[in-house]
């Protein structure tokens, strides 16, 4: 007779209990007391804690030093390593606000508003699905939760899942709890499929295209006016499933937070990926152009060289 395997989910709850874990889960615990601070404490000891990575991460501090050099050209180089610092501090400082709400719930958030709020309701107006846009500014954890209180029946997200299992772990009960709605990993072919089949039910999914995955589902155009592997996935997903594609961004205000959602984008897609690819750009640029300090330059966003280039970091 054959055996049968050990519990799965008892087997990885004794793996993320092992004692190389204990000082991640120490300071996960750490960040989950900081949830009972006010959100201007959290912000205090966010940016302190930022301000400590920009000093002890030499490599992304190098990494956002030379993405800065390459997308702001005309700037002095004063200005752009004050731009770094800053960049590390308000990372730190939307570490910790994002999660806080995965422990914290609303109550996290402080004062809420909203502008533009319509335009998602009427794109999903008639159970047509939606391609929330977003981008990688350090206020997007804090963007789930107030998206999916914001829709009914939540939102759904893809992401990437951690290398951590622990943190891995953590992360993912949390956004679940966030959002309200499903998780799928992007390297995942049958989550893709999943999410796919939301949104041609009506679902809306968060989605953030602004990352180097290398170059085979993306074509080369301009984000900030550097050459850049953009993927085109957000144009196939809208013509395969109907979507809308509707750009949002997270401003901090004094006390809490603001949600913007844009239109949706008219005519797209066009079925020409590349300039729909530069498209996507473009309203991401107007973004980061608005308030650079809030985008995540540690990212390595220009990994991928057109045929022939050297690699800039």
């Amino acid at each position: 007779m054959e055996t049968k395997p050990a519990n799965n989910m008892s087997a990885h709850r004794d793996n993320l209990r092992a004692p190389r874990h204990w000082p991640l889960w120490a300071a996960l615990g750490a960040a989950r007391l900081m949830t009972g601070l006010p959100l201007s404490g959290r912000r205090f000891v966010g940016r302190a804690l930022g301000r400590a990575l920009y000093y002890l991460g030499r490599t992304r501090r190098r990494v956002a030093a030379t993405n800065l050099r390459l997308c702001f050209p005309e700037w002095g180089e004063a200005r752009r390593a004050r731009l770094v610092k800053k960049s590390f501090a308000l990372y730190g400082a939307g570490v910790l606000e994002g999660m806080a709400t995965w422990w914290g719930g609303d109550r996290a958030l402080g004062r809420v508003e909203y502008t533009g709020l319509a335009h998602l309701r009427r794109a999903m107006a008639g159970g047509r699905g939606v391609i929330l846009l977003g981008c990688h500014f350090n206020t997007l954890e804090v963007g789930g939760r107030l998206l999916g209180r914001a829709v009914a029946g939540g939102i759904d997200a893809m992401h990437r899942r951690h290398e951590n299992p622990v943190f891995n772990h953590v992360m993912e009960r949390g956004r679940r709890a966030s959002t309200h709605g499903a998780l799928f990993d992007r390297a995942d072919k049958g989550d893709i499929l999943r999410m796919l089949r939301g949104l041609k039910k009506g679902r809306a999914v968060w989605y953030a295209p602004d990352q180097d995955y290398g170059r085979g589902l993306s074509v080369f155009v301009p984000f900030m006016g550097v050459p850049a592997a953009t993927i085109t996935t957000t144009s196939r997903w809208a013509k395969m499933t109907g979507a809308a594609v509707v750009p949002f961004f997270i401003d901090r205000i004094d006390g809490g937070f603001r949600v913007r959602v844009s239109p949706p984008l008219e005519g797209f897609p066009t079925g020409d990926t590349e300039a729909d690819a530069t498209r996507i750009n473009r309203v991401i640029e107007r973004e980061v152009m608005r308030a650079p300090e809030n985008y995540i330059w540690a990212h390595r966003r220009f990994r991928s060289r057109p045929p022939g280039q050297p690699s800039v970091y």
